[in-house]
């Protein structure tokens, strides 16, 4: 229990992470929902209390939840088998909030990228933990509006590229539209067709290093993106691009 009373939230958050689960490693349910005690001798009261003013201090000191739902969710099983339910909302509530910030993160990470009907899905999933998540909310109905636009244009375009093949404006429009709804492998064919026709036209590259980024190709995604900056050092998509694409590469 001394760690945990000499834990400093400040010094980093995988030390506040390690410093709660041994703490929370102590603590045993008893079977039959008889409640919790401290495994061995030690204070089990005092031990929780001081367990939940940690996880408080550091949501408080980093603005967001620790970084680990199993401690949530151990602390959530603790009350309940305590018959603590208001205490087991809050943390259920904590948990809820975690899964929906992951969601909502790949849902805009899928938008980046330009796969909307992805990015509907995961905006959907965040809605289901967290129902009046405003930035998810905003978000779907963004994401719905592109998804029906592309469904609009896509049949038009591709009776363009049919009549004007060497477009490459028009292939990038098209591949955009593709990917909009999710047809990855369409998109990419429609990107390398751009590239084919010119070369040296910067988002033709970028959208096709963002196809291969969905594709999981991540170092053919970074070279393309490399790319892109020869001919636009100014371009922000293929910064970012780049940025994500050595992120999982890492």
């Amino acid at each position: 229990m001394k760690e945990l009373k000499d834990l400093d939230v400040e010094w980093s958050m995988a030390k506040t992470i390690e410093i709660l689960n041994k703490a929370l490693e102590k603590i045993e349910l008893e079977p039959s929902g008889k409640g919790a005690k401290i495994k061995g001798k030690g204070d089990f009261d005092e031990l929780f209390a001081l367990i939940q003013t940690k996880i408080a201090e550091a949501e408080e000191y980093y603005w967001r939840p620790v970084d680990d739902p199993k401690i949530y969710s151990r602390m959530q099983e603790i009350s309940k088998a305590l018959d603590n339910k208001e205490l087991a909302e809050e943390y259920g509530k904590k948990i809820g909030e975690m899964e929906a910030d992951k969601w909502e993160f790949e849902a805009r990470l899928q938008n980046f990228y330009g796969n909307n009907i992805k990015a509907l899905e995961f905006y959907n999933k965040a809605l289901e933990c967290l129902p009046d998540m405003e930035d998810a909310q905003k978000g779907k109905k963004s994401t719905e509006k592109k998804i029906t636009k592309a469904e609009k244009d896509l049949p038009k375009l591709e009776d363009n590229v049919k009549k004007k093949p060497e477009d490459a404006a028009l292939w990038i429009k098209m591949g955009i539209a593709q990917a909009d709804l999710g047809n990855v492998d369409d998109a990419l064919s429609s990107f390398e067709k751009a590239v084919g026709i010119a070369p040296d036209n910067p988002d033709a590259w970028v959208r096709k290093g963002f196809i291969l980024a969905l594709q999981g190709d991540f170092k053919s995604a970074m070279e393309c993106c490399e790319k892109t900056l020869e001919l636009n050092p100014n371009s922000m998509l293929a910064k970012r691009g780049r940025n994500y694409a050595e992120a999982h590469l890492d």
